[in-house]
C-alpha cells in the first residue's frame, strides 16, 4: 500500500451534507512514465445549498513520481498529482469507474461510469492526454431506479466481460464482446460500445451487504 496526494480543489471539500469521493481508476503507466488517475466526486448539494441539486464531477491528476514498473512508490513528503482537468456531469453521483486501455498500448483509453440516480445508464468517456475526457457512448440497458452503482471490465482470451450491478436491485447484468468487435479497427477512438450484449444467462443474483464500494471478475 502506497500513498501520494490528488490536487482536488476547493469545491470538492467535505461541505455538511451528503458530498464525497466515490471512486477511483487509473491508467497503465504512460509512454512518457507518468500515470493518469481519475477520481469521480458525488456531489448533492452545490456549495452546501440543500434548496439545489448537484453535479458529479470526474477529475484528471498526472502522476509524474516514481513507480516500479506499473506499481507507485511512495516518497518523503508524498508526491502531489495536479489536477489537469475537471468534468461537470449531470449526474450528481457517479458511483463507480474503471478504465479500458486503447489497443496499440497507446497512450489513451476509456472510462466507464455509472450514474445512480439521474440517469440510470452507463456513461463511457474516451481519453487521451491532451484531448481530456469526452463523451463517447452510452450503454443504456433499460435498468431501474434507483441505477447502477457497482461495475467491473476485465477480458478473458479473446473476450471482453462487463458486469453492472447495483445493491439496490439485488441482481446484475453480464455483457460480452469478442475483442475484434470491440475493437472494429486499430484506430483510435473507435471502440464501439454496441458490441456489449448480453451474456448467455446475463442476470445474476447478487446479495452483497449494504455499503459495497467494489466489485471485480474473480
Amino acid at each position: 500500500c502506497t500513498s501520494f496526494y490528488l490536487d482536488t480543489i476547493e469545491r470538492m471539500k467535505n461541505f455538511p451534507g451528503e458530498d464525497h469521493h466515490q471512486a477511483i481508476a487509473r491508467t497503465p503507466r504512460l509512454s512518457d512514465g507518468s500515470i493518469t488517475f481519475f477520481l469521480a466526486h458525488s456531489e448533492f448539494t452545490p456549495f452546501g445549498n440543500p434548496f439545489e441539486r448537484g453535479q458529479g464531477i470526474l477529475s484528471e491528476y498526472r502522476y509524474a513520481g516514481p513507480t516500479d514498473g506499473e506499481h507507485i512508490l511512495d516518497t518523503d513528503p508524498l508526491t502531489v498529482a495536479p489536477l489537469r482537468r475537471l468534468v461537470d456531469i449531470e449526474e450528481r453521483h457517479p458511483a463507480d469507474i474503471c478504465f479500458l486501455p486503447e489497443v496499440d498500448g497507446r497512450d489513451a483509453g476509456y472510462l466507464f461510469v455509472t450514474e445512480e440516480h439521474d440517469t440510470r445508464q452507463v456513461s463511457v468517456y474516451r481519453w487521451d492526454p491532451s484531448g481530456g475526457l469526452v463523451l463517447h457512448d452510452l450503454l443504456d440497458q433499460g435498468f431501474p431506479g434507483p441505477g447502477p452503482n457497482l461495475l467491473f471490465l476485465d477480458r478473458v482470451g479473446r473476450d471482453y466481460y462487463l458486469g453492472v450491478a447495483s445493491y439496490h436491485w439485488g441482481w446484475g447484468a453480464l455483457l460480452t464482446a469478442r475483442d475484434t468487435d470491440l475493437f472494429p479497427t486499430c484506430e483510435q477512438g473507435a471502440m464501439d460500445v454496441s458490441a456489449l450484449r448480453p451474456a448467455r444467462g446475463h442476470m445474476f443474483p447478487f446479495p452483497v451487504p449494504e455499503g459495497t464500494t467494489q466489485t471485480k471478475l474473480v
